[in-house]
Formats: structure tokens, sequence, C-alpha cells
């Protein structure tokens, strides 16, 4: 004599309640059979005795339980019991989803502390009971394995808010993206598909602090600190030392003839930031290049009678400045941005703060990066000081941009003659 399984099918993951077990018989006809039901692999609860068919159908099953069960037959005084078997019952068997995942910054500046990841996980049945996410860096290694909370604190509703801080602060600047893989569980033991988001970690390709000892003119002396693109100083252009009203080693512009050439190409399409700390006593001088291209001058970076300056130039001149002048005689930072693409827009930024923009981009026009020198005929010599230029593969937004001021203006701030700038437009 034998009794087999028929349904569930031993180790079957079951859904819906109640559930019907069925079983089956060879041999001598038994005379009736009990069934055997619980939670407990070594204590099975009789629920069931003197059926006389091989299916029995449960009452309500507990959601997401592991049961076993058991058939005795009965003829006469013989015994007969069947193996053990078990299943899972499961009311829900429709896994949750994730929607409006999404990345706090991206692409992200390196050297940012941390990120935030956020999302929705929604589940038509169930509760959301975790959600969990993996960061894998540009070369496919998984860096980061943990789990998010829930925005309001507990895991305890249908649908659950998701926000989760990332440490970015060893994320490194590279061309591939860093991905963030993530899905949730509900209650019922569904495990959604992964979701994922790539962020690009962007920032300084190239950065001239101008505290080299002595330059002859010789190429390549202008030492680019974060990369090979070494520049070089043309006309006589000589550093500066550091004094009380400028406490860093810095570049004093005649406004006449002198510059410093890199070799980056002035090329565009890619989205672009530039940043450079100025100080000048000139107003009357229109349009001094502080930064920009030689070949036209399609992108650069103007002081326009003592106001900062954008210059812009797709199909005619669409330039931004600041409304008003900064303090003169005082160091001062100035950033200019292009984004590029559907959506195109310049920014201007003047000691962090956005002073203007303009939904247009530069287009291309060869040549390469200056400091001092014009690009186009309407533009002028840059006359005054100018200290650390730097270059970012990225168009800055507001908050980066503030960032990078405040880590900056430290050695700017502390001169005897320097005076904190007013945040907003100056008088």
């Amino acid at each position: 004599d034998r009794i087999d399984v028929v349904s569930p099918i031993n180790r079957a993951t079951v859904a819906g309640s109640p559930v019907t077990l069925d079983w089956d018989h060879t041999g001598t006809a038994m005379d009736s059979y009990d069934v055997l039901l619980g939670k407990n692999p070594y204590y099975t609860e009789t629920v069931a005795t003197g059926l006389t068919k091989t299916d029995y159908a449960t009452t309500a099953l507990e959601p997401g339980a592991l049961y076993y069960w058991q058939i005795i037959g009965h003829r006469g005084a013989d015994l007969i019991y069947s193996n053990p078997w078990q299943f899972v019952n499961h009311n829900d068997l429709v896994a949750p989803s994730i929607s409006n995942l999404n990345i706090s910054s991206n692409p992200l500046l390196e050297g940012t502390a941390s990120t935030i990841l956020a999302l929705t996980a929604t589940d038509a049945s169930s509760t959301i009971a975790q959600v969990e996410y993996r960061v894998q860096d540009p070369s496919g290694n998984v860096v980061v394995n943990a789990q998010s909370s829930a925005a309001d604190g507990a895991f305890d509703e249908p649908e659950e808010l998701i926000s989760s801080v990332i440490n970015t602060a060893d994320w490194k600047r590279s061309t591939a993206p860093y991905t963030i893989f993530v899905r949730a569980k509900d209650s019922a033991g569904n495990w959604s598909s992964e979701s994922s988001v790539q962020i690009l970690v962007r920032g300084q390709f190239a950065r001239w602090m101008f505290d080299e000892s002595t330059w002859t003119g010789a190429a390549g002396q202008v030492i680019d600190s974060v990369s090979t693109n070494h520049a070089t100083a043309y006309s006589g252009l000589a550093q500066s030392a550091s004094s009380t009203d400028t406490p860093t080693t810095h570049l004093n512009f005649d406004g006449l003839d002198d510059y410093v050439r890199t070799p980056v190409a002035f090329t565009t399409a890619n989205d672009l930031s530039v940043s450079v700390w100025y100080k000048t006593d000139n107003t009357g001088k229109s349009r001094m290049a502080l930064v920009g291209g030689n070949s036209g001058g399609r992108f650069e970076m103007y002081i326009h009678d003592g106001k900062p300056g954008c210059r812009v130039w797709d199909t005619t001149d669409r330039s931004i400045y600041a409304t008003s002048s900064p303090a003169l005689g005082k160091w001062h930072q100035v950033i200019c941005t292009q984004h590029y693409g559907t959506n195109p827009e310049t920014r201007l930024y003047v000691d962090g703060v956005l002073k203007a923009k303009t939904p247009y981009a530069s287009v291309t026009a060869g040549g390469y990066w200056h400091a001092g020198k014009p690009g186009s005929s309407a533009a002028s010599y840059y006359q005054g000081k100018a200290d650390l230029m730097v270059m970012y593969d990225m168009a800055l937004n507001d908050q980066q941009a503030q960032s990078i001021y405040e880590k900056e203006k430290t050695p700017y701030m502390n001169s005897t003659s320097q005076s904190l700038p007013v945040i907003g437009d100056w008088l």
C-alpha cells in the first residue's frame, strides 16, 4: 500500500485560501482517511477524520505561512502513513512595483559627500515590507549593499516613499556611470524585479593654480595640477607673490598683451563649466576677456564695465551679465556654465550665487582656451589679477556652484582688505 500526493505538490507555492489537498492511494481499498495539517513539522494537528474520499478543502490559512500535511489511511486495524509534505500559502503572488526612481544630483560632482536615492514602492494587495539597493561602480564591482528606510519611518503601507542617503565621498570621476539597482519586497514575500538608475560622476579635468616659482615663457610651465593640460605664459606674463591683500600667488595681467594659452581645445557639444577668481579696479573697459576661446570668442568669461558676464554666441550674441558690479578691488569668483542638448542653457555665478541665465549655449569655434586674451574683436585684454582657473566636464548646478565657492573662498576672504560679499545683487 502507498499514499501519494497529487496536489499541492511537495514544496509548492499555493495561491489563495482555502487550499484543496488531493492524494492518491495504491493498493487494497482504504476504509477512511485522516488529514494532519499544521505549521510545526514536529506536530501536525488532525483536522479531519473518517474521510472516504481522497481530497480535503482546508479552512482559511495564514498568508505567507509554510504548512506541513500528512494523510493516514485506515483499513480495519491497519494504518498506512503517507510521507509528510509541505507547501507555502500565498494569497498574493503579485510582486510590488518601483516608480519615481531618481537621484538628487546627476551628474554628481566628484568629491560630493552624499546623494539621496528616492523612489516609490507600491503593491496592489499587500504592504511593502523591505527595500534594498546595491551600487555598482564603473568597473562593474558592487561597492554597496544596503537596506533602504521608509520615509515615514515604518514599512506598513501598500505604497511607501523611500529615501536613502548614499555615501559618495569616494566616487571617482569617470566616463562610465555608477549604477544603483533597487528592488522591493511585499509582506507576502514577493520580490519586485530590479530597477536601476545610472549616475555620472564628473568634475575637474583641468586646474591651474598659477603657483609655480617662475615662468620663462617656455611651453608647459603653467602646471595643470589634476591632469596634463600644462599651459604656457606669453608676453612676459608672470606671477605676483602673495601679500597682505592678496594671500596667494596669482596672475597680474597688464591689459595690453599678456595671456596664458592652454592646450585644451575650444570645442562645444559637451557640458562645460569654467571657474576663476579675479580682482580688478577697472570699470571703464568693456568685455575684458578673463577666460575664453581664441577663435571668434564664442564662449568667454568677461568683466564688462566692472560687471562679470558670460559671452554666449550661437547665431547671435546672447551674452549675460550681472546686473551690478561686485565690490571693486576685492577678490571674487566667477563661474560660467554651458549645458547642451534639447534644452541648452548658460548660467553665470558670482561668489557662488546665480546672477543670470539664458536658454542658449555657444556654438563651436575651434582654437584653444586662454586666460586674459580676447577671442573676438569686440573683446579686450583683461587688466587685473586672476587666480585658480578650473574647468569642469559638466554644467554645475546652483548647489554645486555654491559648494565650490565655499571650499575655495578662505584664502581670498582672509586678506586684510577683503570683505565678505553680500549674497544677492551689489549696490
